[in-house]
């Protein structure tokens, strides 16, 4: 492979980093060779970047200012990247990054943000399994019995930001998994009983089993059933659980109770408090949603935070509430569902790689 060539394979790879077309492996890669180079980069995105990005960004690393180790400074849309480092160690790292993505060991790891022309693209199906060891693949089956290895041996599934999952264990119960969740498991349940350990949030359709209840641990609470189908939030210190059908008997601390369809349970501080279950709102990422209310503007927040992978600047400026009511598919770009969001605030919203700021000026 001549220099010319190198240079092309470099430039290729830059351009796919910022499109977010690049594996896991070649996103570790260019990781690790920033931070070998100590350098500090800022990436601004706006919906229209301009053309030839890539190119821009690599004739300024090879800049004259790039040895100098003075900063290139690129205008909106474009990558500023300042660092110490000669350019001709760009060609060292083309010997080390190609190995590194062929022959690293195969690692499931958190699902990249996508980004398409500034925009950020909706979660997608993905988990990975992570064995006792810390051994971690990705789930190509939901079918979890697919990969028991008959060991007595507590597994755990992740769905990282930006994804989600349905799984099916090894008695028949089907698990769907939101975005950054997890669920700890047994390989086989006990037979007395069938436990398993929630963070985060899951839509759960139990097997019925009479003789072996089936228990979810979901930090203060206990959620103890025979076989219904329910939602348990457990993304914050509370816990939210809504019952679909069946019934389910809820402990936190010294107190139980018993909930029957439509009503839905939230513990906190171990105390336990029944009310009629909202299930348009608390259902509705199941059915691919998200749902306004009229005053849940922070959470709505929060949810677009996990399902696209961003971060939010600017929050405090949202009123709690707002006349805008109703449910968006959330398998649309993310600058879609912020249009929909800045009508119901009356606040204007700017997508910068990985933030969105809110701005009260429209």
């Amino acid at each position: 492979m001549t220099d010319e060539d190198k240079i092309n394979y470099l430039s290729e790879l830059l351009a796919k980093y910022q499109r977010g077309e690049h594996t896991p492996q070649e996103g570790k890669a260019i990781e690790k060779w920033l931070d070998k180079l100590g350098a500090h980069r800022v990436i601004k995105t706006t919906v229209n970047p301009p053309e030839n990005l890539a190119s821009t960004i690599y004739e300024n690393i090879l800049s004259q200012e790039f040895k100098k180790n003075t900063k290139t400074s690129l205008k909106k849309g474009r990558i500023i990247w300042a660092t110490s480092i000669a350019a001709s160690l760009l060609l060292a790292f083309i010997f080390w990054i190609q190995p590194s993505i062929h022959h690293e060991p195969e690692q499931a790891a958190e699902v990249p943000v996508n980004y398409h022309n500034g925009d950020v693209l909706p979660g997608k199906p993905y988990a990975t399994l992570v064995y006792p060891q810390g051994h971690e693949v990705e789930l190509t089956s939901p079918d979890l019995r697919s990969y028991a290895k008959n060991e007595n041996q507590t597994l755990k599934i992740n769905t990282p930001v930006a994804s989600t999952y349905n799984v099916l264990l090894e008695d028949g119960t089907q698990v769907w998994l939101n975005a950054a969740s997890t669920i700890t498991y047994p390989e086989k349940f006990a037979t007395n009983e069938r436990r398993v350990i929630l963070k985060g949030e899951a839509y759960f359709k139990v097997a019925h089993d009479k003789k072996r209840p089936f228990l979810i641990e979901a930090n203060n609470a206990t959620i103890e059933v025979l076989g219904t189908t329910f939602n348990v939030n457990a993304y914050q210190s509370t816990v939210l659980t809504t019952l679909v059908e069946g019934s389910v008997k809820i402990k936190s601390g010294e107190k139980n109770n018993i909930i029957k369809p439509g009503e839905q349970a939230l513990c906190y501080d171990t105390q336990i408090q029944i009310s009629p279950a909202d299930e348009q709102k608390n259902l509705a990422w199941q059915r691919g949603e998200f749902y306004f209310d009229g005053n849940n503007i922070t959470e709505i927040c929060a949810q677009i935070s996990r399902w696209y992978d961003v971060k939010f600047i600017g929050t405090e400026q949202l009123s709690s509430n707002s006349s805008f009511k109703g449910s968006i598919a959330r398998d649309q770009n993310l600058s879609k569902i912020l249009n929909i969001l800045a009508i119901a605030t009356d606040v204007n919203f700017e997508i910068k790689m990985g933030t969105v700021i809110a701005h009260a000026d429209k």
